[in-house]
């Protein structure tokens, strides 16, 4: 299992094969777990932190920034390993709880051809909502700061989701956890696929006007410098 550090403290572990990515934080001798890929996760997890020197049962909270399963997918696996709570936001918990992880989506207009998929999947099965096993989650996330962990603050960016949250901790300069408000494959964009896509400019433009040096993405590499100077000159317009 490859894992990188984007920085100090932080460990990004990649999942379906690179596809998506799930992120350990270390702090005030905590771990929060912030995403958990889908499920069957649990073990590639396991391995991500061990590479990181770290053990997943010392996992504090679970962290989900949107309902779609390749986000979500573990969570419930990881909160029985670990006995630690899943946070979500109120409108995705719902969502969850009635056995659902996605309203459908649709595909960004001239992405059809160009759009990265997972192993099975199809544009047209995107466009159908998707099962999940339901489970309930712990605390309903709103904006602001997330219960127990310092100066880390929720921002609602739906769009690409109704109940996505991404995530700023205001340590290391600044570190944005985007999770599919935007993503950074060839090039920083929002997400080619999505629930309202003027809504997801939008919220792309929110974070756009927030202060951070790094951002990482449920999909795509991390930005390590310099990336809410990337992200206004890409969304503010």
């Amino acid at each position: 299992m490859s894992t990188s550090e984007p920085v100090p403290g932080l460990h990004r572990i990649p999942l379906m094969g690179g596809f998506v990515a799930a992120y350990l934080l270390a702090h005030d001798g905590e771990l929060t777990l912030v995403d958990t890929g889908p499920p069957g996760s649990l073990p590639a997890i396991e391995d991500g932190a061990r590479a990181a020197g770290l053990d997943v049962g010392d996992v504090t909270r679970i962290v989900v920034t949107h309902a779609h399963a390749d986000h979500s997918g573990a969570a419930a696996a990881v909160r029985e390993r670990t006995g630690a709570p899943i946070l979500m936001s109120a409108a995705d918990a719902r969502l969850i709880a009635s056995g659902w992880s996605s309203r459908g989506v649709t595909v960004l207009p001239g992405q059809e051809d160009t759009l990265p998929l997972p192993p099975g999947v199809t544009a047209e099965m995107l466009a159908q909502p998707a099962p999940i096993e339901p489970f309930v989650v712990d605390t309903e996330l709103a904006e602001g700061s997330v219960p127990g962990v310092t100066d880390l603050e929720a921002i609602a960016t739906p769009g690409h989701c109704e109940g996505q949250l991404s995530l700023l901790w205001r340590r290391q300069g600044g570190v944005m956890f985007c999770g599919d408000a935007a993503g950074n494959f060839d090039a920083l964009a929002i997400a080619a696929v999505g629930e309202d896509f003027d809504v997801a400019r939008g919220s792309a433009r929110r974070l756009a006007a927030r202060d951070f040096e790094v951002a990482v993405f449920g999909h795509g590499e991390p930005l390590t410098e310099g990336a809410s100077a990337q992200f206004r000159a890409t969304f503010s317009h």
